[in-house]
């Protein structure tokens, strides 16, 4: 037996929605602070511990507040000095305000590989320093897997 059209209208009103809701974030964003709070970013080079610094080397950029009271953003980039060149090997950084994430790098192309891969969430500017430790172990203290891994790409 067919329902009649009106039936149905009123049997869709009336029924359950099944569905699940709408997709929300499942964590809350944040933003920095505007880039005229920023202080001047600090640069550095260093070679990880028992790494030849004419061989290996991580560049740093540091980010923080004018008043330099907390870091607003980093990126550090692990290189190795093949064929009369620094190459970058990985880059760690926090260039979308959602997690810290790693890139990975191609020894043939030099060009990133595959998907970031997120480390981190960060949920708030005081998790930007929480982010940078594990950055800094992901970089530092497994150099030679990353150039192991790159070396062997």
């Amino acid at each position: 037996m067919a329902l009649h059209k009106q039936s149905k209208r009123k049997g869709i009103k009336r029924s359950v929605d099944m569905n699940p809701p709408a997709a929300e974030s499942a964590l809350p964003t944040w933003t920095r602070p505007p880039p005229e709070e920023w202080a001047p970013p600090d640069v550095y080079t260093i070679a990880p511990d028992g790494a030849d610094p004419s061989r290996e080397r991580v560049k740093l950029r540091i980010v923080s507040d004018v008043d330099r009271r907390f870091m607003v953003e980093f990126a550090l980039v692990q290189q190795t000095f093949f064929r009369q060149r620094w190459r970058d090997v990985v880059e760690v950084d926090t260039c979308h305000d959602v997690d810290v994430h790693m890139h990975r790098f191609a020894r043939s192309t030099g060009a990133r590989v595959g998907d970031p891969l997120s480390l981190r969430p960060i949920l708030s500017l005081s998790d930007v320093q929480i982010a940078y430790d594990v950055a800094y172990d992901a970089v530092f203290e497994k150099w030679e897997d990353n150039r192991r891994r790159w070396h062997d790409a």
